[in-house]
């Protein structure tokens, strides 16, 4: 009863060894530690976008959000830049933070083709599922079509009362991330950021698009992935192969048929030199 561990004070931990690597959008990732935004403490790589003259409500989802962030790093955003969606091209380097309404944020409606939910025609929209999605899913062993059911449903009946937070890869940097939190109307706003402060609320916070109807909570996997950072070859090898197991399966059998190939080739050689003797 009286043994106790302790941590030296001297101690530390070095990871800058270790490779960084990850696969977005994964709204998780944002909600629990901030990512890819709290990477650098400071959030000297991201890029906050409001409104040109933001409202009492985005001011206030703006700083919800920011003081979530300062409580991820344990140290305040003192190196972020706020920007405007007329000057967003100047913070193409960094990761972009949206906040807005479906009426404030043109963004929204610029970008819905690199957005699995967006805008179109002043409405929030799916993004078109083609037919390369459906194989890709089929793949990967996900219900696509059920999904885009599902979220084109909770959309239609929201009747103005939608709240959004969806993550996708910036159209404007390859290697950078955009999440955009907005809503129908301003007052819906904060009722979204609070999703993130909320552990009860925020475990339905995942995948690239989550959805707030009234009380209730929808996540989704709608979109493309893509990866940040970097693996050595073979783990990079391994991970892919890991998330393809029909492309590992088909791999295999054809180097098995190669080898078979080649073992009879190798074998009517052989009997070619023995009876030429």
């Amino acid at each position: 009863n009286n043994m106790i561990g302790v941590i030296s004070p001297k101690s530390t931990i070095d990871l800058s060894g270790f490779p960084h690597y990850t696969r977005l959008p994964d709204l998780a990732k944002f909600t629990n530690s901030g990512f890819p935004f709290t990477r650098l403490a400071d959030l000297s790589e991201t890029a906050v976008v409001l409104p040109a003259a933001p409202s009492a409500e985005e001011i206030e989802t703006y700083l919800l959000l920011m003081g979530r962030m300062g409580r991820h790093t344990g140290y305040p955003a003192v190196r972020l830049t706020l920007t405007t969606p007329d000057q967003v091209e100047q913070s193409a380097d960094k990761n972009l933070l949206l906040v807005g309404t479906t009426q404030s944020m043109p963004l929204l409606e610029q970008w819905s083709e690199s957005m699995p939910l967006g805008l179109g025609n002043g409405q929030v929209r799916l993004r078109t599922l083609g037919v390369i999605d459906r194989v890709t899913s089929l793949l990967g062993d996900r219900d696509l079509s059920g999904a885009y059911d599902h979220a084109g449903k909770v959309v239609a009946e929201s009747n103005g009362k939608l709240g959004a937070i969806v993550g996708f890869e910036s159209p404007l940097a390859s290697d950078r991330s955009v999440v955009a939190v907005f809503a129908d109307k301003g007052e819906r706003l904060p009722a979204v950021a609070d999703l993130t402060l909320k552990p009860g609320d925020a475990q339905f916070i995942q995948g690239d698009v989550t959805l707030l109807n009234s009380g209730e909570i929808s996540y989704y996997r709608l979109g493309e992935t893509y990866t940040v950072g970097s693996l050595p070859v073979i783990t990079s090898a391994h991970w892919f192969f890991s998330q393809q197991p029909i492309l590992l399966l088909i791999l295999v059998l054809l180097v098995v048929l190669a080898l078979a190939v080649l073992f009879r080739a190798l074998r009517a050689a052989a009997q070619r030199r023995t009876e030429g003797s």
